[in-house]
């Protein structure tokens, strides 16, 4: 149970404050460094014309002292002998590749994963690729009549959407290609590898040219792993703080889908899931690259068409135009470990552990920062009633100031000085956050940077298209948040201060409204700029608290400030970037953030006992 405690416009309640603090790597845990294909050096978007692949250039393979030659047209005979990994192709269907820990299965038809075999249990922890289908491509909504390309779409031997594969033993590698045929009206060619490693884990990477005249938002992939419901012990979903779905869930719900994207709200904080179950332990998370944040989709969905089973769902957002080219992230599948082994080397491979420990962060502070708690200064009273209150907290906290500004919470911003007259002036305000500094507390102001009041000054010359995130159509995108039951229809004209929904309510129940503004836009960036001048010069803030830049869950920006559509989670990291010595904190948050933030705020099971909360 959660107790809130009310006394003169104060409210307690925890911070939770997060860092990925340095640590020892696990022992031969490392980034795979081996370039997949190695004639893909082009941007993130690109023109490319892949070389041919000679067909008739056959491979060779030392075994047991004997050479054996085989391509991707004849059969190998036996295991690989003398290695952990191995590879053997001598089933007609099946290629079977793995090591001393997992087997995977592989079908010679289509590429798609026919098994996942754990060797601590000797059962299939996954029966492979739902439908046959390794990768999964949707083009934009409603751009043709059929939206959707994948790997079962193509086969060996067929015309116009052809499947070859081809063993690399140099590096373990067993390279996969769709080709299609130019002709034919979704023109999408696909390289997949599946690398093998000595430990308990492989990887899959994927590369896809659209040449089909549309945008592929989205890419599936791995596409829809099996699963049996019967054997499910636990699954973990990466859901602040962290959620356990026990077996009881399949039991009690006639449909327990329950699909999350990371980043955003809930407060989905890694690209990671992973489950025990009585055929073995499996795990999958994301390898990211530095200068990008895809959009994804993941967890469990109950699989209707095949009674008793439910496959977990890993969708990628990243919106490739035509003629474009883009090379997923990594997907590390570790089998038959435990969930505290896969959580380290998910950190560990992403390099978090590289990350500021929150001593390093805060400096001097730190200290002060971590015997505090979070105390909700709200600002109905004058500036002058905490002269006499301050001396009644124990010190020290941190002292979180909202509704300072003029027109109250979720209204007018960024402008959020001067303050409200009921509270005070600028220079007042200045005083009282000396004050309360000199008393032993640390002062963290309320911000929101992403979404803006077009009711503020800022807003007066300015066009919501030049600013705001745009949809596919260019329209920019306008939200709303209220605390009404039962609100009219989200728009500026509804929003408006003077509108007729708003007269006459508390302005906790008015209809909120504002444009989600682009990080990529100038103007943006000048007046964010100014803010936090605002906020750490002329008001000298120990902290800065940034609302929703670590709940939003976005996946397109077509703003064409936006180096590209996928963009917007990259664009406000890069914001913390330039602003993270001022000790920022923002809402839930994840794991790229913990790079450039001090604390997150919220969790998913704070929302879900807001009932159970008492008030004195």
């Amino acid at each position: 149970m959660l107790k809130y405690t009310r006394a003169l416009g104060l409210v307690i309640i925890t911070l939770l404050v997060l860092t990925l603090a340095p640590g020892t790597a696990t022992a031969g845990a490392s980034i795979l460094t081996v370039e997949s294909l190695s004639w893909l050096k082009e941007p993130y978007f690109t023109d490319f014309n892949p070389p041919a692949v000679d067909q008739s250039s056959p491979m060779t393979l030392s075994m047991g002292g004997t050479t054996r030659t085989f391509s991707n047209l004849t059969v190998c005979e036996a295991v690989v002998a003398q290695s952990q990994s191995y590879f053997d192709a001598s089933d007609p269907n099946t290629l079977v590749l793995g090591n001393d820990y997992y087997e995977i299965g592989v079908s010679k038809i289509n590429g798609a994963l026919t098994y996942i075999l754990d060797k601590a249990t000797g059962e299939h922890v996954s029966a492979g690729s739902r439908y046959g289908c390794l990768w999964g491509g949707v083009f934009e909504a409603a751009s043709q009549p059929n939206d959707y390309v994948g790997g079962c779409s193509y086969e060996r031997d067929y015309p116009d959407r052809e499947f070859t594969w081809e063993w690399r033993p140099v590096d373990n590698r067993l390279a996969l290609r769709y080709i299609a045929n130019p002709e034919h009206y979704a023109e999408v060619n696909v390289w997949v590898d599946i690398t093998l490693s000595t430990e308990q884990w492989f990887d899959m990477r994927l590369f896809l040219e659209n040449k089909s005249g549309y945008i592929v938002e989205r890419v599936l992939f791995p596409s829809d792993l099996l699963f049996r419901k019967a054997d499910m012990q636990e699954l973990l979903l990466p859901v602040m703080p962290g959620v356990v779905l026990e077996p009881g869930i399949f039991d009690v719900r006639e449909n327990y889908s329950h699909t999350i994207r990371y980043p955003g709200w809930p407060g989905v904080f890694a690209d990671y899931q992973a489950l025990e179950s009585a055929k073995g332990r499996f795990a999958m998370y994301t390898l990211h690259k530095p200068d990008e944040i895809i959009s994804t989709w993941l967890g469990p969905i109950e699989d209707s068409e095949h009674p008793g089973s439910f496959y977990l769902y890993h969708t990628f957002s990243p919106g490739i135009p035509d003629n474009g080219l883009w090379d997923s992230p990594m997907v590390r599948v570790h089998i038959g470990e435990p969930y505290p082994q896969t959580l380290m080397a998910y950190r560990a491979h992403n390099h978090f552990a590289e990350f500021l420990d929150l001593r390093a962060k805060a400096g001097a502070r730190y200290a002060q920062l971590v015997r505090s708690p979070l105390i909700k200064a709200d600002t109905d009273k004058p500036s002058s009633a905490y002269e006499a209150l301050l001396p009644q907290i124990p010190a020290p906290a941190i002292l979180h100031w909202v509704s300072f500004w003029q027109y109250g919470f979720d209204e007018n911003y960024p402008d959020l000085l001067p303050p409200k007259p009921q509270f005070g002036t600028t220079t007042e305000m200045l005083e009282l956050f000396k004050m309360a500094n000199d008393a032993g507390f640390l002062n963290m102001p309320y911000t929101n940077p992403t979404w803006w009041d077009d009711e503020a000054s800022t807003f007066a010359g300015l066009s919501p298209t030049d600013v705001a995130v745009l949809d596919r159509n260019g329209n920019a995108l306008y939200e709303c948040y209220t605390g009404s039951a039962n609100p009219p229809p989200c728009t500026p004209e509804n929003a408006a201060r003077d509108s007729a929904f708003n007269a006459g309510l508390p302005a906790y129940q008015w209809l909120h409204g504002g444009y989600v503004v682009s990080p990529h836009v100038d103007a943006v960036q000048q007046r964010l700029a100014q803010l936090m001048q605002q906020m750490t010069v002329d008001i000298p803030s120990n902290l800065v608290f940034e609302d929703q830049v670590g709940a939003r869950a976005m996946d397109f920006d077509y703003n064409p400030n936006a180096p590209h559509v996928a963009a917007y989670h990259q664009g406000w990291l890069e914001h913390t970037r330039v602003y993270s010595t001022n000790l920022l904190m923002t809402e839930t948050g994840y794991d790229r953030l913990a790079e450039t933030e001090t604390g997150f705020h919220g969790s998913y099971l704070l929302g879900r006992v807001a009932d159970q909360a008492t008030t004195d």
